[in-house]
């Protein structure tokens, strides 16, 4: 069951969308009661059956207004939270809790690369350092409507660029903030290399670290650096492009 929202907002299950905002008149609603069960009439005089009937309708209809309240498909909702929200992100949308590594790797084993007596003859040693960050829910949540919004096309541009970076900035559990300006993020393209300039603090660390270890959908043919702190002022012009009319730089939404 699916409903496409007018606007940008794409398309979400249940007429709800993943930023919090609830359609009047759903055109499938939710189940609100459970059909209840009930004992045969020859055994309506047992007091232990009709109670042990009443507990199974209450727990049945306990079920459903859990189901009824979590709104499974809405990643950004409060109630999906921990476990849960993993098994959402995997079940669902076949999109994993992000790990943020930073590791160094360094190989000993040809001649003068080491000092003598480290390593045994004729032999090869690899070493290894790093650290391992499981994304927290907040995270996780930006990183699920980076990849699943579908309100700004699926045509890669600066502008959806910059809009999802924009999004994936300010935009707390991965509700959508409404993105109407960009200016505060530069995008640059050299060669096929975007240079991404952010703002100081909140999650940029984390946009950095997301775009690191390759956790966001973007074109794969490019590749992507990021810069914190270092945004381009350019007051002569509000787009840049390069002779074959490729944008690159904006400084427009």
């Amino acid at each position: 069951m699916s409903l496409t929202l007018p606007g940008s907002f794409g398309a979400f299950a249940f007429g709800v969308t993943p930023f919090g905002y609830q359609l009047a008149d759903p055109p499938y609603a939710m189940l609100a009661t459970v059909t209840p069960s009930y004992l045969y009439v020859e055994y309506n005089d047992d007091e232990n059956l009709q109670a042990f009937v009443t507990a199974y309708n209450g727990l049945a209809q306990q079920y459903v207004n859990w189901f009824n309240q979590v709104g499974l498909p809405i990643w950004t909702g409060s109630l999906i939270a921990g476990p849960l929200l993993d098994w959402v992100g995997n079940g669902l949308y076949g999109i994993s809790r992000p790990v943020f590594t930073t590791s160094t790797s360094t190989s000993f084993g040809p001649i003068a690369t080491f000092p003598i007596a480290m390593n045994p003859i004729a032999a090869r040693t690899v070493r290894e350092s790093g650290s391992a960050t499981i994304a927290t829910d907040d995270i996780y949540k930006r990183v699920m409507t980076w990849n699943l919004y579908t309100g700004d096309g699926r045509q890669f541009t600066t502008r959806w660029l910059k809009r999802r970076i924009e999004r994936f900035l300010h935009g707390a559990a991965g509700v959508d903030p409404i993105v109407d300006e960009t200016y505060d993020v530069s995008v640059t393209q050299a060669a096929g290399a975007f240079t991404i300039r952010i703002p100081v603090g909140g999650v940029s660390q984390y946009l950095l670290q997301a775009f690191a270890n390759g956790v966001l959908n973007v074109p794969f043919q490019y590749t992507y650096e990021v810069l914190i702190g270092q945004i381009l002022t350019d007051t002569s012009a509000a787009t840049l492009t390069d002779a074959a009319g490729l944008t690159l730089y904006d400084t427009g939404s």
